[in-house]
């Protein structure tokens, strides 16, 4: 868990934030208020490349979450950013393209986590590292950030630290027996490839739930 916060903050990521990544918020966000532990753990979803900003939840997806009994209508989409990687512990995403788009955020150069040239901050990506969580497999983002580039609660909650890990997994990596590797997108495939897909995402989520919940104990 992060050093800034007593929360566990999980980021759920697909490509347009419309599908499967607000799926997944929807189904551990209900698990987590079941849980009674909704004042621990904080969830939110972001896409790689989302078609537009602050859309709703396609109707397919909203239709199989509430068949499920959890409504996600209220969720707008909007894009990962650099400042996730400081704001979030753990980075969840759907397939193996996700998982190599999000590494490469931070370290390659592609994007970068400031816009003024002369800013201090500095992140470094180091790929062969385990992300150990409970014997997740997954990606540390080391990640340094000038303290000045921060609001004034998230310097208060950093207490002087200004580096920290964000941890990215593959959502299957929580649950190495699911029979799947990935999430496939369902996007104007129809109802079904909904249903299927959020059949695979609740049963990660049962998995990553058992995590969270050694996590934030005590």
């Amino acid at each position: 868990m992060s050093n800034r916060t007593s929360r566990l903050k999980i980021l759920f990521v697909c490509t347009g934030n419309t599908c499967r990544s607000p799926m997944a918020e929807g189904v551990l966000r209900a698990e987590i208020g079941l849980w009674g532990l909704a004042d621990r753990v904080q969830i939110a979803s972001a896409g790689i490349r989302p078609r537009a900003i602050g859309q709703p939840p396609t109707a397919e997806a909203c239709i199989a979450a509430e068949g499920r009994g959890f409504s996600i209508g209220e969720q707008r989409s909007r894009s990962v950013t650099a400042d996730d990687f400081w704001l979030f512990d753990w980075i969840i995403c759907m397939t193996p393209a996700h998982e190599k788009a999000l590494v490469g955020l931070l370290g390659d150069g592609k994007v970068e986590p400031c816009s003024d040239p002369d800013d201090e901050r500095q992140t470094t990506v180091e790929t062969d590292m385990n992300a150990a969580v409970r014997g997740v497999s997954g990606r540390v983002i080391n990640v340094s950030l000038d303290q000045a580039d921060t609001d004034e609660g998230d310097r208060d909650e950093a207490g002087g630290n200004a580096s920290r890990q964000a941890r990215v997994f593959l959502i299957t990596a929580f649950s190495p027996d699911v029979g799947f590797r990935e999430i496939r997108d369902p996007f104007a495939c129809g109802q079904a490839a909904y249903d299927l897909a959020l059949d695979q995402i609740e049963a990660c989520c049962a998995d990553i739930l058992v995590q969270v919940r050694t996590s934030v104990a005590g």
